[in-house]
């Protein structure tokens, strides 16, 4: 299997996202719309603990998911120019309160 070069369009792309979700330890995933069929996305593996030294994060470019094609219909539909300025943030669930 032949290695991806991620040395590319996406390549300048990424500083942005990786300053996005590091913005605050309640962020998750940090996505970047290039275009309508590639996104950049930056995934934390673990939720950061008050004393974690490190992090570690999955760094996707590609094709969109189920999620961010929805998206990015809503986006067509509205008349938003590619590529999206902004940087979409998911956060980590809440966890639910006992009553």
């Amino acid at each position: 299997m032949p290695a991806i070069n991620v040395i590319g369009a996406s390549a300048g792309y990424i500083p942005a996202v990786y300053r996005a979700i590091n913005s605050s330890a309640e962020v998750k995933s940090a996505v970047m719309y290039l275009t309508e069929r590639h996104v950049v996305r930056l995934t934390r593996r673990h939720r950061t603990r008050l004393r974690a030294r490190t992090s570690e994060y999955v760094l996707t470019t590609g094709a969109p998911n189920y999620l961010e094609r929805e998206f990015v219909k809503a986006a067509r539909r509205a008349g938003e120019p590619f590529p999206i300025g902004k940087v979409q943030l998911r956060h980590w669930p809440k966890k639910r309160t006992k009553a």
